[in-house]
């Protein structure tokens, strides 16, 4: 059985999207933010202060099949996460 989370925070570090896996200030009182790559690959530490666009993402429910060809059709097909929900 594999986890499937319903709501992810992403975050826009230099122009790229990556996953927000934690952001505060650290116990050394450095604002900081641990971001992920997408596929889970690699991990890192950057400066609070230079992630921009910090926002939770609901993937708790799929839009209809419907809602993906109007959004398509419309240009409103990315996701944070890329156009993968588009078929």
């Amino acid at each position: 059985m594999s986890y499937q989370a319903s709501k992810i925070k992403s975050a826009t570090y230099k122009g790229r999207t990556y996953i927000c896996l934690w952001s505060g200030k650290t116990k050394t009182g450095k604002d900081m933010a641990k971001l992920g790559f997408m596929d889970g690959s690699k991990q890192f530490w950057v400066d609070l202060a230079a992630v921009s666009d910090i926002a939770t993402v609901d993937y708790s429910t799929r839009p209809s099949k419907a809602q993906r060809d109007y959004d398509h059709r419309s240009g409103f097909a990315s996701t944070p996460f890329g156009d993968d929900y588009v078929s």
